[in-house]
């Protein structure tokens, strides 16, 4: 018996057993809960790699105008199916808009320049041209722009020619910035080059 009453007295060695077995269970409670934790969460989603389809070909088409008269500017819409289709260049034609324009516009020396915007989601490309500074515009036919495509099958939808898209608009100006209407004798087409 102890000086303190009828307690038994706890001796050193059995305090530090039943520490050890107390610290013993919380660490096996603590590590089953974080592994039961860790197994009831979710895996993260496998991140996939898109890869982006094949070309297996390409072809050329050219938007050409014809019997125009005073051509000073022109924006065109061209739809495409992205599933089937990459746009791979576009290349200036020989009539309006025949220099790509430059970054370095200080270098510049030519007559009329040819912009062009991509939106390869979409499936639309926006290409325009136009004359520099006071000058008629140009009067007959010629290719406007000659656009380079590489198709991932064999059975793929031709592009076209749009005249309303997405706020985009095909139009052609002549040298007052009036409208030059596309139809009767004035016409505006894709054709497939054949090289």
């Amino acid at each position: 018996m102890s000086q303190f009453g009828s307690m038994p007295l706890v001796t050193y060695s059995g305090f530090v057993k039943k520490f050890c077995m107390v610290i013993s269970i919380l660490s096996f409670s603590f590590l089953t809960s974080w592994y039961a934790l860790a197994m009831l969460s979710s895996q993260p989603p496998a991140i996939e790699v898109s890869k982006e389809p094949t070309v297996i070909g390409n072809f050329t088409v050219a938007l050409k105008v014809y019997d125009v008269d005073n051509l000073y500017a022109w924006q065109a819409v061209i739809a495409y199916n992205p599933n089937e289709l990459k746009v791979l260049k576009i290349d200036p034609g020989d009539f309006v808009g025949i220099e790509t324009f430059p970054l370095n516009c200080e270098n510049f020396k030519g007559d009329s320049v040819l912009v062009k915007r991509v939106f390869s989601d979409d499936g639309l490309i926006l290409v325009g041209g136009t004359m520099l500074g006071e000058t008629c515009g140009r009067s007959g036919n010629g290719t406007l722009a000659y656009i380079t495509f590489g198709y991932f099958n064999a059975t793929y939808s031709d592009p076209y020619l749009t005249t309303n898209i997405g706020g985009f608009k095909t139009v052609l100006l002549d040298s007052t910035s009036s409208e030059i209407p596309i139809h009767g004798s004035t016409i505006l087409v894709l054709e497939k080059v054949k090289w």
